[in-house]
């Protein structure tokens, strides 16, 4: 049984779609807590004495924990490889790329702000720019 006999036997199109639609409006999420990162961990960096955000960036990677996968299982289960280039391979890597990114600056934002907490946070911030850059590169704004 191929991938996608298996695949549409396992869900079916009104349970896709709906997915598809809670996908489409988890990207302004996403975005909005991507910038609002941005945000805090610049304006934490620029005052010496503000404390480490971790709560605020655990929850931004949740959400695109969340978005990410429920992307990979549309593109499981959705024949994403026929859906053209750009969705078929470009899109999934570009947002796994900026999930491992934003995960990674969190992790080293917080390694860093054992001692320094501006450093930290300077740190996320970087790492929620280029997640952000990525992000906004992968969506298919032509499918709006």
């Amino acid at each position: 049984m191929g991938p996608r006999i298996w695949a549409e036997s396992q869900l079916r199109r009104p349970q896709l779609d709906t997915l598809v639609t809670v996908h489409s409006l988890l990207r302004w999420l996403v975005l909005v807590a991507l910038i609002g990162g941005l945000v805090v961990a610049f304006a934490a960096a620029r005052r010496p004495g503000e404390a480490f955000a971790d709560p605020v960036f655990s929850g931004i990677a949740i959400v695109v924990d969340v978005q990410v996968t429920i992307g990979i299982i549309l593109w499981l289960f959705n024949s994403g490889w026929d859906q053209g280039f750009f969705i078929a391979v470009i899109h999934p890597i570009a947002m796994l790329l900026a999930l491992g990114v934003a995960h990674m600056a969190i992790a080293r934002g917080r390694r860093t702000a054992k001692t320094n907490h501006a450093a930290g946070n300077r740190v996320v911030a970087m790492g929620m720019l280029i997640s952000l850059i990525l992000v906004f590169a992968a969506i298919p704004w032509q499918r709006m």
